[in-house]
């Protein structure tokens, strides 16, 4: 016990330094107060406190500080003036936090376990030497963060910009699934039975490459990735040779890896919506029941996507045959498709369209 209780009074004694330059210094206020000093309503800063994804604060703890008082200003003035909805700017807040949860964990994580396997540690000793030592990383990590949203926020414009001007009269006042993707999963198969078997050391690196394995093909092929979920990715591009290409290269690359478990994957074309950073829609649930009965190292399409791509691949890229009927939940029979690379110098080659470095000279020179 008194172990314990020395390790928890020296991890309290070493953390304050890096939280207190984090949240700007020593709290001075409570939340009672700062909502006094802001002319708002106590609830209002119980709002924005709950929307960036924390406990709610007991009022007369002192726990905030200046810094914290001026993003919930900002944030209040944003609402009153108007330009955005309140439900927007809430929205917006609540997306921001999350997002960051994600990300200051997986920070965090990466280097904790990075001091493990350099300094040959155990998980709580890198962690203490990780509070001792992370203010030398706070600000290349939020310089870094500040660049890639600019990058990311940059490429999505252009895109938008580039999928509204090649909308049709049709498309544009189609509003219940406006956005018009190629969308596919690629699974890990028998992961729930194998990892019921592993240290959690081995699972974390299991998941860890196999995340970002794909990531790296996806990105690298022009496609984007929504969401990971463990044994699962789900991406999206914007062309339907592209997204063959990358699903191909994914199956062919994760199958080479001895260290991920062998995968399956699907791929479909149709009409969705996004909300959240996610996409919603038939496609995407289409896409979902057909990678659960993809076999073992295959990828399935539906009929009317593997006809799309058929007419679209003049190169012979890809090879789509017949491979059965199933009965899919909540879709009835569906008629599956199996999805090859055709000529195999394909492989090599990333059938990207026009990227953001061919669209900016372009831009710059107008």
């Amino acid at each position: 016990m008194s172990d314990f209780m020395s390790t928890a009074h020296l991890a309290r004694n070493t953390v304050m330094r890096p939280v207190w330059k984090l949240i700007g210094g020593a709290p001075t206020m409570t939340m009672r107060e700062m909502a006094e000093q802001l002319g708002v309503e106590i609830e209002v800063v119980d709002r924005f406190w709950t929307s960036c994804g924390f406990p709610k604060a007991d009022p007369d703890t002192y726990m905030f500080t200046e810094q914290d008082a001026q993003a919930i200003k900002e944030w209040n003035q944003e609402v009153g003036e108007g330009a955005l909805a309140r439900n927007t700017v809430t929205s917006l807040l609540r997306a921001q936090s999350y997002m960051a949860d994600r990300l200051v964990l997986w920070q965090l994580e990466a280097i904790v376990a990075d001091f493990q396997e350099r300094m040959q540690l155990d998980d709580t000793s890198a962690r203490l030497v990780v509070l001792d030592e992370i203010d030398q990383y706070i600000e290349l990590l939020q310089s870094q963060l500040g660049y890639a949203w600019r990058r990311q926020m940059a490429y999505l414009l252009l895109n938008t910009n580039r999928e509204v001007e090649m909308r049709d009269a049709k498309a544009a006042v189609s509003d219940s699934y406006p956005l018009d993707r190629c969308m596919g999963f690629v699974d890990m198969v028998a992961y729930t039975r194998r990892s019921s078997t592993m240290s959690g050391a081995a699972l974390a690196d299991l998941v860890q490459s196999f995340e970002m394995a794909c990531r790296d093909v996806i990105t690298t092929r022009g496609g984007r990735v929504v969401k990971t979920l463990g044994d699962a990715v789900l991406f999206v591009a914007d062309d339907l040779l592209v997204a063959a290409d990358i699903v191909c290269a994914m199956v062919d690359f994760l199958n080479s890896r001895p260290e991920i478990l062998p995968v399956r994957a699907s791929l479909v074309h149709g009409r969705v919506v996004s909300r959240s950073g996610d996409i919603f829609g038939p496609p995407v649930n289409l896409a979902s029941r057909l990678v659960d009965i993809a076999p073992r190292g295959q990828i399935l399409m539906d009929a009317t996507s593997a006809k799309q791509l058929r007419e679209l691949d003049r190169e012979g890229l890809f090879t789509v045959k017949q491979a059965e009927t199933a009965d899919l939940q909540g879709l009835g029979e569906v008629e599956a498709w199996q999805l090859t690379r055709g000529k195999t110098d394909g492989a090599s080659k990333p059938l990207i369209r026009r990227t953001i470095l061919e669209i900016l000279p372009t831009a710059a020179k107008e």
